[in-house]
């Protein structure tokens, strides 16, 4: 349970009567469901004090009674241990309501899903990094608005939410994704001027600056030219330049040489694909040949892929049935229907139920199998399946798709909404004739999304008719 502290900020808030008839608790420790209980049978007004979000449930904090409670989330502006942000306009950006702060906190589980946690935390940075770059966008007052609710959007946490910042925003916005992974990260402000963060990694200080990034993006593609790419002596200059302020650190950081970037992130993209071993082969006496590989076993039933003639299919065998007797008989079009197998009478498993065969307009093919639905963070959760060639044998390669809606339909055209890389090549430039050249979003990161709406509506990408 959490441990509550009374804290007296009368004097940075002594120009905010709506927050200082408040009464401040710094909080430390996991807030779990008994305290929130407890919490919202007070009478009174209060302030919750959290250091960062890390750990945080994002549906407990959603019950908190909005009536009663105001959070603030100090991440790079604490100013319990700094007096330069005691100011009443930099205690301001670190409020949240409990339903604002679900908002915020569900867009960082939604990056985090897509992490694996065998990464080094310079490859967990780098993707992070990568993520928020590609995600958001300078904000620009003659299009986009400044404040919601009266809260300061674009230099808090909100502009996770709005995917709209500036510097003082993204910066709060990496550090605190930071902090929620257990890395080092500091917030640096040159204040009236720039913000940035310095981020330890494997030990070693390195200088970022997620802005510049983002408005240097090709294509909505990160180039990584602010990353980890000069050292302190070269960076602290001109915008970076915090000589002139007494509480903040010249950070002894390192340059990270271009190679181990780009390693890094060859790593990252490997990881998102796993292969099996080599695939086995039969003859059969018709001098077909077959190659097979087990893929998934339930109740006594084992699922077998199958890939002939390029084809990929499968089986559902008993476990005592020889998958090479099946294959003998060479009934490949009968089995591939997943309701016609040598399982008579019997009913499949739903977890066998769910996968399903595609085929392409090129004539290779792939199977989908949903792992699981409705994921606390909004997504869904599928493995596509297909054969490849790995160091000369034929290995199937899985690969993980995060889908914002259900990919898994009934519809006779499915393909055409499983993801760009999944689909014909037909299909691809009917997007193009059709999206202005945009074919989707599918990041470098072998993470799959495709959603019409996510399209519409955050990359303002709008239908129109084709060229005649």
């Amino acid at each position: 349970m959490a441990t509550f502290r009374r804290c007296d900020l009368s004097e940075p808030l002594r120009y905010s009567d709506y927050l200082n008839k408040k009464k401040w608790y710094k909080v430390d420790g996991e807030l779990t469901q008994a305290d929130v209980n407890q919490l919202n049978n007070l009478n009174g007004e209060f302030v919750l004090i959290f250091k960062n979000t890390k750990g945080m449930n994002s549906e407990i904090i959603r019950q908190l009674d909005p009536r009663k409670f105001d959070i603030s989330v100090m991440g790079g502006l604490n100013y319990i241990e700094r007096p330069k942000y005691r100011d009443s306009d930099y205690i301001d950006r670190t409020l949240y309501s409990p339903q604002e702060l679900y908002k915020v906190i569900k867009e960082f589980e939604k990056i985090e899903r897509q992490i694996d946690y065998s990464w080094t935390e310079t490859q967990k940075c780098l993707f992070v990094y990568k993520t928020l770059v590609e995600k958001m966008h300078i904000f620009n007052p003659k299009f986009d608005y400044a404040f919601i609710n009266s809260k300061d959007v674009c230099r808090s946490l909100h502009g996770l939410v709005t995917n709209y910042s500036v510097c003082a925003g993204f910066s709060l916005i990496f550090k605190e994704a930071m902090d929620r992974l257990g890395i080092e990260c500091l917030y640096q402000n040159k204040r009236h001027d720039h913000c940035w963060n310095a981020v330890k990694l494997d030990g070693k200080y390195h200088l970022i600056d997620l802005t510049w990034d983002v408005s240097s993006k090709k294509n909505n593609q990160c180039q990584f030219y602010y990353f980890c790419r000069e050292n302190s002596g070269d960076f602290y200059k001109g915008h970076h330049d915090i000589t002139g302020d007494s509480e903040e650190i010249r950070v002894p950081a390192q340059e990270m040489p271009v190679e181990e970037i780009a390693n890094n992130y060859r790593k990252i993209l490997g990881s998102k694909q796993k292969y099996s071993g080599a695939m086995s082969g039969y003859r059969n006496n018709k001098g077909e040949t077959y190659y097979y590989s087990p893929i998934a076993k339930k109740d006594g039933i084992i699922v077998y892929m199958v890939v002939h003639n390029g084809y990929i299919n499968y089986y559902y065998l008993n476990e005592k049935e020889d998958i090479k007797n099946a294959l003998e008989r060479g009934n490949l079009d009968i089995v591939s229907n997943q309701n016609d197998h040598n399982i008579s009478g019997d009913i499949l498993p739903e977890t066998l139920k769910r996968f399903k065969t595609y085929r392409r307009n090129d004539g290779s093919s792939f199977v989908v199998l949903r792992t699981k639905t409705g994921l606390k963070n909004g997504l869904n959760e599928y493995y596509c399946i297909e054969p490849c060639i790995r160091d000369g044998q034929l290995v199937l390669k899985r690969e993980t798709i995060l889908s914002e809606s259900d990919l898994i339909s009934d519809e006779p055209d499915f393909k055409y909404y499983v993801a760009n890389y999944l689909i014909s090549r037909e299909r691809l430039q009917r997007k193009v004739d059709h999206f202005n050249g945009y074919v989707g979003y599918l990041g470098r990161n072998s993470q799959v999304y495709y959603n019409s709406q996510f399209e519409r509506e955050e990359l303002g990408i709008q239908e129109r008719v084709a060229q005649r």
